[in-house]
């Protein structure tokens, strides 16, 4: 059989999930994905997850169960709570969030049940996960450091934040596997649903509501579908709210990638920081072949590294003020290189279209005189050297099919 289609037969079985026959998972454009095997019409049901509460979820509530449920959970908790002023550990367990919010409870959920491996209930649900992930919280300091404030920030708390799941799962006696632990962090970072109404109406976070209160949870099957912009799939509740379902906002031929939205108010630094990819830039958009410069003497984590930096700064339209842009930015000597390198594939390879894009650009920004498109031009500048070849004359852009300039695997 098939695999993806294994993956989804097996979601179906473990959980009474039911995913219509018409979908599929392929590799596209935006990495793994879920496909269109046969044309979906408008407000089609595609996934549905049954019944109260939703056996299929994994909820705050059930990642809690999980860890309670470690032979040395309660001591623990005992002790891992003391700097808490409480006199009843009865309350201790009733407020066990206290310490371990939705967040770090998934989180050593899915380390335990990767621990406990196929006696594990969500076995099913995590073997259907990528098993490569990255987030920019797994980077280390240095590079830390060369990434913009409203990343390099958020990055840095959520490295502190992944630290109370350790000193806990340290606490059951376990010798962490820090790769492991990443990637459980990087599933709830980047595939958990819900969270606080406040949370849910300011983010435009999808509410989550099992039992009369809000949950973070993860949802096997429906995580699958990737993100975009122009977005043809929606989550709707049933009218009971008896099931967390997925729907077709229109019609959708044969072969195409489903796509949901996760959140309209998103910045591009928050997509950027829980979900490890940044979306191509309406204004701003480049073609080049990536898997070259993957030949070069970067690995494969560098590369991704790098080239977020590069989609960063030419996401500059979307900043909030170009004095921010210009003190942020700045051009580390790899990224020189890596520009370099760039420049001379485009080179060998006579590529002149995105050669001319850029140069039309330079000389737009030139004679704007301003702070952002100087901020711009320097960039244009390490990028492919356009101050030596301004004499140059360029042809009008001739194509409309360009594609983003990231490579950036999304964790679907």
């Amino acid at each position: 059989m098939n695999i993806s289609l294994k993956i989804l037969d097996n979601l179906r079985e473990s959980y009474g999930i039911f995913i219509s026959d018409k979908l599929q998972i392929n590799s596209g454009n935006c990495g793994r994905g879920v496909f269109s095997s046969a044309v979906i019409e408008q407000s089609e049901l595609l996934i549905s997850e049954f019944s109260v509460p939703i056996d299929g979820l994994l909820t705050t509530r059930k990642a809690q169960h999980v860890v309670e449920s470690h032979k040395s959970a309660r001591q623990v908790l005992r002790e891992f709570l003391s700097h808490v002023r409480i006199c009843s550990f009865e309350f201790i367990l009733e407020n066990f969030s206290t310490c371990l919010n939705g967040t770090d409870l998934l989180v050593c959920a899915l380390y335990l049940e990767l621990e406990n491996e196929e006696n594990s209930k969500w076995n099913t649900f995590l073997s259907s996960i990528p098993k490569q992930l990255w987030n920019p919280f797994m980077l280390d300091v240095k590079e830390l450091n060369l990434l913009t404030a409203k990343c390099r920030l958020p990055s840095k708390c959520l490295k502190q934040k992944i630290k109370i799941s350790t000193g806990f799962l340290k606490a059951l006696g376990f010798e962490i596997n820090e790769e492991i632990l990443n990637w459980c962090f990087s599933v709830v970072l980047s595939r958990s649903f819900g969270g606080s109404p406040e949370r849910c109406q300011t983010r435009n976070h999808f509410k989550i509501e099992i039992d009369n209160s809000a949950n973070f949870c993860l949802c096997p099957a429906i995580d699958l579908i990737n993100l975009e912009k122009d977005y043809n799939c929606e989550y709707r509740w049933n009218e009971n709210k008896t099931a967390f379902q997925v729907f077709s906002r229109k019609k959708i031929l044969q072969g195409q990638e489903l796509f949901v939205n996760y959140g309209t108010a998103k910045s591009e630094y928050e997509i950027y920081n829980f979900y490890g990819f940044v979306l191509p830039s309406d204004d701003f958009q480049i073609e080049f072949e990536l898997q070259r410069i993957r030949k070069s003497i970067y690995d494969d984590k560098k590369i991704d590294f790098l080239t977020s930096q590069l989609d960063m700064v030419f996401a500059m339209e979307k900043l909030e003020s170009s004095d921010y842009f210009i003190t942020s930015l700045k051009v580390s000597a790899d990224l020189r290189r890596l520009a370099n390198r760039v420049g001379k594939i485009l080179e060998k390879e006579e590529n002149k279209i995105i050669y001319q894009i850029l140069l039309e650009r330079f000389k737009k920004n030139k004679n704007l005189n301003n702070n952002l498109a100087s901020a711009e031009n320097r960039v244009i500048e390490v990028f492919l050297g356009c101050k030596a070849s301004e004499k140059i004359n360029s042809e009008g852009i001739k194509t409309k099919s360009l594609i983003s300039f990231s490579d950036l695997s999304r964790n679907s």
